[in-house]
């Protein structure tokens, strides 16, 4: 999948898988009410020009049949870059002492 500027989606994890993986659920359409989960995640792709990161994830509740669309792809691939970019900044921030 090509690379675009990531946007914000409308998602809320959810901790109601038994595996204790945490699942997510899209809130907004036209794929509101899909939940899924991330399986693996690879590291960013530094061997191309595209930038990028590899990713599995498994659909929960919904339309199977969207794990191949790739505008499905595309707002899971954003879930994915916020979700990482938020950990990443709170991490940041627990560690850059006070003044």
């Amino acid at each position: 999948m090509k690379s675009t500027t990531p946007r914000k989606v409308n998602y809320k994890i959810r901790d109601e898988d038994s595996d204790g993986l945490a699942v997510i659920e899209i809130l907004e359409d036209p794929f509101r009410g899909t939940k899924f989960h991330f399986g693996e995640v690879g590291s960013f792709d530094t061997e191309t020009e595209e930038v990028g990161v590899k990713f599995q994830f498994t659909i929960d509740e919904g339309d199977d049949t969207l794990e191949k669309d790739p505008k499905f792809q595309e707002v899971v691939a954003h879930i994915l870059y916020s979700i990482v970019t938020d950990n990443e900044n709170r991490t940041n921030d627990s560690t850059t002492p006070s003044s």
